[in-house]
């Protein structure tokens, strides 16, 4: 997967545990990370990513490109004060973590696959 840094220094009140990536991806941060959109939440309400990309690869957004397939999935950094860890044991299939809050997660990269 060919990954691509966005600038998000300047998008966020602080960047504390942001570390030194660059600014947003506006799309995916304002609907995928939108609360009020979810109707379910299997382990609690709050932002789900996960650790590996293979496991966000299973909820990557697809799209056309000049007759090319493409998966896209957003890299954030999470804030570790608020991430709830849900083991693969407890999933049944793989770890998810989840944030309570769409302030708790801030994408910063944007990475993209060809299938």
């Amino acid at each position: 997967m060919e990954a691509f840094a966005i600038k998000v220094s300047d998008r966020f009140h602080n960047t504390i545990w942001l570390g030194h990536a660059d600014g947003p991806a506006k799309t995916i941060a304002k609907d995928d990370f939108n609360l009020t959109r979810g109707k379910r939440f299997q382990f609690g309400q709050g932002i789900y990513t996960a650790p590996d990309i293979n496991v966000a690869e299973k909820y990557a957004r697809q799209f056309s490109y000049q007759n090319e397939r493409y998966l896209v999935v957003s890299q954030n950094r999470v804030n570790p004060a608020t991430l709830i860890k849900i083991s693969a044991d407890q999933t049944g299939v793989m770890e998810y973590w989840i944030n309570p809050s769409d302030q708790d997660v801030r994408p910063y990269g944007v990475c993209i696959r060809k299938i």
